[in-house]
């Protein structure tokens, strides 16, 4: 199957969007998670640092868990538990 490659990268280039989306806040001035990060980071206020840094962490676990779901629906070799 040629499109679980295709599949992978999709995966990785989504979570680069989550994460480029602080950069992209930042710069232009807009709410969000992004530049709550980055006014959490300049006062030091660690447990908004801490919160916002788990929740972006569990997007990209949530996305590799489904991506790895996807895999065993379009590739009947790759099994889900051993």
């Amino acid at each position: 199957m040629q499109i679980i490659p295709v599949i992978t990268v999709m995966s990785i280039q989504i979570g680069a969007m989550v994460v480029g989306s602080v950069l992209v806040e930042n710069v232009f001035a807009l709410p969000g998670l992004g530049s709550l990060l980055i006014n959490a980071i300049n006062t030091s206020d660690y447990p908004i640092v801490q919160s916002v840094m788990l929740l972006l962490v569990a997007v990209f676990l949530i996305l590799n868990l489904i991506v790895d779901i996807i895999y065993a629906i379009i590739d009947p070799r790759i099994r889900l538990l051993g």
